[in-house]
């Protein structure tokens, strides 16, 4: 399937898929409340916090595109990154290699007609194989052969949200295995998620979506294709095609 276009539409982020546009997966879980915490450190960088909010976004961009290079087996630059960041890679490497992880597909658009009626769309991070069991920080193990959907976090987790959004690509791309990896300077946080169990989660933000966007954008029909002007030469001029009116009259 081609790449679905994207666009924003009341506060929130759609996917186009044919004639549809389908709700992204962080805008649904957005539904759940970010908590108390998040509420207070609103108020207190109140000023700065639209700044924090991007800066953190580009470091987390730089850091899954480093990622994603080094899974690759390519040659990564670290210029410009801070030197926590660059720990957090070399922390990832070691799982690489440890893991023995084989890319199968990064940033990958995933599309889902259910939950009815809107379904749903995103992109995911990685996927890839375990060649080696590992034990993962929530007591979970990740068995060797196993394809697992990674989504890569640069800040702090998990949260229920997070764990929703693994469940969600897991379900659209028909991958039974999903995990989070927070790339931290003191070393890895590896967590697997139980897809079944926050699917139904997901399926509750969904509804919930659903209730509260009843207007959905409406999918512009293509431009007609160029049509080649008419051969004016072969146009007859008659009785019956010549304008009448009392301008046109004979002198």
């Amino acid at each position: 399937m081609s790449q679905p276009n994207c666009l924003s539409h009341g506060g929130s982020r759609y996917y186009r898929d044919g004639h549809i546009w389908r709700p992204s997966v962080t805008s649904i879980v957005s539904m759940v409340a970010k908590g108390e915490g998040f509420t207070t450190w609103l108020i207190q960088n109140a000023n700065r916090a639209e700044q924090i909010r991007r800066e953190a976004a580009t470091r987390g961009t730089a850091l899954h595109r480093a990622c994603e290079g080094l899974l690759a087996g390519r040659r990564v630059s670290t210029r410009g990154f801070d030197p926590k960041d660059v720990r957090a890679l070399q922390h990832f490497v070691r799982l690489c290699e440890q893991a023995k992880l084989e890319p199968l597909a990064t940033e990958h658009v995933v599309v889902s007609a259910e939950p009815a009626p809107l379904g749903y769309a995103g992109t995911f991070d990685v996927r890839v194989r375990f060649g080696a069991t590992i034990d993962t920080r929530n007591g979970q193990v990740i068995e060797q052969g196993e394809i697992v959907i990674v989504d890569l976090k640069s800040g702090s987790g998990p949260y229920a949200e997070q764990e929703m959004q693994v469940s969600a690509y897991c379900y659209a791309s028909g991958t039974p295995a999903g995990a989070l990896l927070f790339l931290r300077e003191r070393g890895l946080c590896l967590h697997r998620v139980d897809v079944e169990k926050w699917w139904w989660g997901f399926q509750a933000c969904h509804e919930l979506f659903c209730l509260l966007h009843p207007e959905q954008p409406v999918v512009t029909p293509p431009l007609p294709a160029f049509v080649e002007p008419p051969n004016m030469t072969e146009i007859i001029i008659t009785e019956a095609t010549t304008p009448q009116g009392e301008y046109c009259k004979q002198p």
